[in-house]
């Protein structure tokens, strides 16, 4: 039988940090390869005033607003592009929250918390290019390099690493993902009230009036018990109810991220920035 992502993720990465991209529109940048990122080499907790990296055991705080430590962080990674995707690099993938955009722009009561957590990322040591069409797989392993003369002992681990890592991707089978249907309504919390809603309607109005803005997204936030159920079932779920262009699925520590959307919001490539949104 096919193997899915879900069951590769899932025997690739049991409780540990990594991520899947799959979907159409990201499919034209790896020829239709899907991409699985695991074993961890960095993790960055990005907040309002400093992050946290860590590597290993160690935890090391670096000063900076988010965006500035991401630069200056990617500044030092010098990763290979793959054969299977070359718009697709083995650098950091992650996330940044909504409320970060008050650390580099002007937003009128936008003050947040020096500990609220504003974003993850997470460099990957194994990178998998997997076609589920053709069940072939390329596989990438990225080892960082601090001194010429440590090369070929680098080489020869990253070697025993990928012999390791192609025996898990041999041993993958297909295996159920068990689950329960959401259930909002009685366990929602944190649900805009009409008068409320309403009220952030109007204020979004005076913010375009104002010349503040030009587009406002209001959100309405749902929230159920995730109770015992799998991330990766929510994630197969999702993807069979509303198949997108994007797709995603990440998870660091004790937060998972999962959605999919038709929409590119922003893609750099050659120099140039894209914008499609909806």
């Amino acid at each position: 039988p096919t193997l899915t992502a879900e069951a590769l993720l899932q025997r690739l990465a049991p409780g540990n940090s990594g991520f899947l991209l799959e979907g159409a529109a990201f499919g034209e940048a790896t020829e239709g390869r899907m991409v699985i990122g695991v074993d961890p080499l960095l993790r960055l907790q990005l907040f309002a005033k400093y992050a946290l990296q860590m590597i290993g055991a160690s935890c090391k705080r670096l000063d900076g607003k988010p965006l500035e430590v991401l630069q200056r962080r990617l500044d030092t990674l010098r990763c290979p592009q793959s054969k299977a995707g070359q718009r697709v690099c083995g650098k950091l993938v992650g996330y940044l929250d909504y409320d970060a955009v008050a650390t580099w722009e002007r937003v009128r009561g936008g003050s947040l918390p020096e500990e609220r957590l504003l974003g993850e990322w997470i460099l990957c040591r194994s990178l998998i290019f997997y076609d589920p069409k053709t069940q072939t797989a390329e596989v990438v392993c990225q080892t960082p390099v601090r001194k010429r003369r440590d090369a070929a002992k680098v080489y020869a681990a990253a070697l025993r690493h990928l012999e390791h890592l192609l025996r898990r991707l041999e041993d993958c089978r297909e295996e159920a993902l068990t689950g329960e249907p959401v259930v909002f309504g009685a366990a929602r919390r944190d649900a805009v009230v009409r008068q409320e809603y309403m009220g952030k309607v109007s204020a979004a109005k005076q913010y375009i009036q104002a010349g503040d803005a030009f587009q406002i997204v209001i959100s309405q936030p749902f929230a159920a018990p995730a109770g015992v159920t799998s991330p990766l079932y929510r994630y197969r779920q999702l993807k069979q109810s509303n198949p997108s262009p994007y797709m995603f699925y990440f998870f660091a520590g004790r937060r998972t991220l999962l959605g999919t959307s038709p929409e590119m919001l922003v893609r750099v490539l050659d120099g140039r920035a894209y914008s499609r949104p909806i």
